[in-house]
């Protein structure tokens, strides 16, 4: 009976390197052993943000020779210097500018890798935050003539999302200012009747940021030609 017994215990230890071997279809954790070897497979970051503008990170993966890797599902925002290797390497991440003022952007892609004994997948986040929103003239004053008018000043911005106020103390009675389907900056007066000249400030802001203008309009019947602060069109 004892003998038996044995020959059992020895059968079973015989086989147990074998049902090691037979379980590694299932994915398996980093640095698991297979025999007499390791089968490594890392990468050296699963987190990467980037600034509004874009930019590049680099990333390393440490794997065996024997084990293949690849990217899988990458955004369209992000591109990849190297989207599959053998072995150890090396990939850099670059993302493009976010155009959205409003919100950040995430994604989850993977990468993955694999080898006769070996299969497993690793997932990497990447986030980039929101473009802060910013809107700007190509000059900061303008001289009005001082007869009514209106006058429309091109606008650059990031957004067509921006406000304007008037401030100078009864600037409102003689001068409006509104925003013109994002890209122009329309100021609307009446004459100048005074003996002087006259002024206020424009502002126009952003959610994040705001650009002053300061409008001068000369007495009525003054020739301001010369005077007006050219805009580069």
């Amino acid at each position: 009976m004892d003998r038996l017994i044995d020959r059992i215990l020895t059968a079973a230890i015989m086989l147990m390197p074998l049902s090691l071997l037979s379980c590694s279809d299932t994915g398996v954790p980093d640095g698991v052993a297979f025999r007499n070897y390791v089968v490594d497979f890392r990468l050296d970051g699963s987190d990467f943000r980037f600034k509004p503008e874009g930019g590049s990170v680099s990333a390393t993966v440490s794997a065996s020779d024997e084990v293949s890797w690849g990217l899988s599902d990458v955004p369209d925002w992000l591109s990849s210097s190297k989207l599959s290797g053998l072995g150890n390497g090396r990939f850099s991440l670059s993302a493009q500018a976010n155009p959205s003022t409003e919100k950040g952007r995430v994604a989850a892609f993977y990468l993955e890798g694999s080898c006769e004994l070996f299969n497993d997948r690793k997932t990497i986040n990447a986030s980039q935050e929101r473009s802060k929103a910013w809107v700007s003239l190509n000059s900061t004053s303008v001289v009005l003539d001082g007869s009514a008018g209106r006058t429309c000043l091109p606008v650059s911005s990031n957004t067509s999302d921006w406000y304007v106020k008037v401030s100078s103390d009864g600037a409102s009675s003689w001068l409006g200012a509104s925003n013109q389907d994002g890209n122009i900056l329309q100021l609307d007066y009446t004459a100048n009747v005074l003996d002087v000249s006259r002024s206020a400030t424009v502002t126009c802001y952003t959610a994040d940021g705001a650009f002053s203008l300061n409008v001068i309009q000369c007495v009525a019947g003054i020739d301001v030609s010369a005077q007006v602060l050219s805009f580069d069109y």
